[in-house]
């Protein structure tokens, strides 16, 4: 379908042709859903990154010695700069999936040092600074020389990962006195925290790796369940629903069985 004033083709009309068959409430439904997609890739780039002009690389890198209200003022500056760009991008996917195509791509690799954060003292800012602007930089590159989804993921995630990774072991650590603060609060556990550990004896660290690695894996069930679920239901799988219904309904006892065992109260210590 051409729309001549936006000047490209928008092929999410005939995405929703197989859907004309459903009730008028099940189409807007997915419509708006489909709608959301498209406004996700801004709002994405704006959450993701503009605290980056004020908690992140502004105060670390540029400007040290500001007030408060200097750092607000520039993260508004970057948020609307930030937003301007995301609007100009979007205007080039002509596709759904290609709106989170584009996120997955331009956050490749990101996510393990924001998991490991929790796990290892060594993870400071300049970690997620780099993890961050790393698949800006490659993906051009390799787009350019003709990758495409997905296999410009297994570019991204090892080459974003051995970035951070480096630039972890050529940069200081963070301030030993946060690090003691953090552990404190938080009071992870693991021996990739032994070293902070060591100099805290009165601090009980938390265990229990083995359940909570359970919880993670059929918490991550339990969302893809549910959100197949409600595509199923809308399109009259019932059965594929059914499925998706009874492993969202498994994940919820199997988590509530391993947080009652370990104690309810782990959760807001």
């Amino acid at each position: 379908m051409k729309d001549d004033n936006l000047g490209y083709n928008v092929k999410c009309y005939s995405e929703l042709e197989e859907i004309y068959s459903i009730t008028d409430e099940w189409r807007n439904l997915v419509f708006n859903s489909y709608a959301n997609w498209i406004y996700s890739l801004p709002e994405w780039c704006l959450s993701w990154y503009k605290a980056l002009g004020r908690a992140g690389s502004l105060r670390i890198i540029i400007v040290k010695d500001k007030d408060e209200k200097h750092y607000v003022s520039s993260s508004r500056l970057t948020t609307i700069i930030l937003m301007l760009v995301s609007i100009i991008v979007t205007l080039f996917i002509t596709r759904i999936s290609g709106a989170w195509e584009f996120i997955m791509e331009c956050g490749a690799g990101v996510g393990l040092v924001l998991i490991m954060r929790w796990f290892w003292w060594r993870i400071n800012a300049w970690s997620e600074i780099s993890a961050m602007i790393t698949p800006f930089i490659v993906y051009p590159i390799i787009s350019a020389l003709g990758f495409t989804f997905p296999n410009t993921l297994f570019i991204l995630v090892p080459v974003t990962t051995f970035v951070w990774l480096l630039v972890t072991f050529i940069t200081k650590p963070t301030d030993t006195d946060v690090l003691f603060s953090f552990y404190r609060k938080i009071h992870p556990g693991g021996r990739l925290w032994e070293k902070i550990a060591s100099q805290l004896p009165d601090v009980k660290s938390d265990g229990n790796f083995g359940k909570m690695f359970i919880n993670w894996i059929f918490g991550v069930v339990f969302v893809y369940s549910v959100l197949f679920g409600i595509g199923n239901l809308i399109f009259g799988s019932y059965d594929e629903f059914f499925v998706s219904l009874l492993l969202s309904a498994v994940s919820i006892l199997i988590i509530y069985k391993n947080l009652s065992s370990t104690g309810w109260g782990t959760l807001i210590d």
